[in-house]
């Protein structure tokens, strides 16, 4: 199995100004450590990796990769689009992976289902299954961005849009088993995005003030999509056994004495 990194180190995650728990992200150097022992471990394991990058990623991470592909042409606008756009170059054996999974066993993905997800989520952020290895808090993110969506009346443009879902879809793995799951949900994504970027980006600036569209657009947006047309979803947690060191959890001391392990 192949699985699809992606990483694009001109894209500014938070505005530099911002001083808060989000000035994780600006420890370049060390995630690209992390990534780099994500995809060890994986070829260790037997996978074959294929990062999707930037020529600066693409070169950090060289001796990692077995292919690479440039994104240098592209300008990307939310932190879920590069793993979406990669879907869309590959057919349905494609699954992206996020850099910052370390896997303890080659990684399993049934045929079953329409598409698999990571796993499901809270509205917070917190996982619903404690197989997670940290669970932390980063406010109440999920109910603040989705006020922002519920005030500028997104469900007059989308009926679809439930502002009462209480879950989400993790999209650390993403993999579909089925053209029409991966048609509605991709088409479904650009939509959304569209629509964000025209009506809401510019009276809230979302991600001036270190909050993350993307929840809303990828991952909630997925969840309403695949109860709206019936998907049948699985959660690539639930039958394989890894860690994901998600946002500030890689930061922690458990994460880096992993990743210094595995990289020695």
């Amino acid at each position: 199995m192949t699985l699809y990194y992606n990483i694009d180190s001109r894209f500014k995650w938070y505005d530099e100004r911002l001083q808060s728990i989000l000035k994780w992200t600006d420890d370049a150097p060390y995630i690209y450590e992390v990534y780099r022992a994500s995809m060890k471990r994986a070829k260790e394991l037997g996978h074959t990796i294929h990062l999707y990058g930037d020529g600066f990623a693409g070169l950090a991470l060289e001796g990692y990769w077995d292919e690479y592909t440039s994104i240098d042409h592209k300008r990307f606008k939310l932190l879920d689009e590069v793993k979406i756009y990669v879907h869309e170059q590959n057919d349905l054996d494609c699954v992206t992976f996020d850099g910052d999974i370390i896997l303890n066993s080659r990684l399993q993905i049934p045929e079953y289902n329409d598409v698999w997800f990571e796993y499901e989520e809270t509205k917070k952020g917190i996982p619903w299954s404690d197989k997670v290895a940290f669970n932390y808090q980063i406010g109440n993110v999920y109910e603040e961005v989705l006020n922002v969506f519920k005030d500028c009346n997104t469900r007059r443009k989308f009926p679809y849009f439930n502002y009462d879902l209480e879950k989400a879809f993790n999209v650390g793995i993403i993999k579909f088993n089925s053209d029409k799951a991966k048609e509605l949900l991709i088409k479904g994504f650009y939509d959304l995005k569209d629509f964000y970027l025209s009506q809401i980006e510019s009276k809230f600036n979302l991600r001036q003030i270190g909050m993350l569209p993307s929840l809303m657009i990828c991952q909630y947006n997925f969840c309403l999509l695949s109860e709206k047309y019936k998907l049948k979803v699985g959660y690539t947690q639930n039958v394989n056994e890894y860690i994901h060191y998600i946002g500030p959890t890689k930061y922690m001391d458990r994460c880096r004495g992993e990743v210094s392990k595995i990289l020695l």
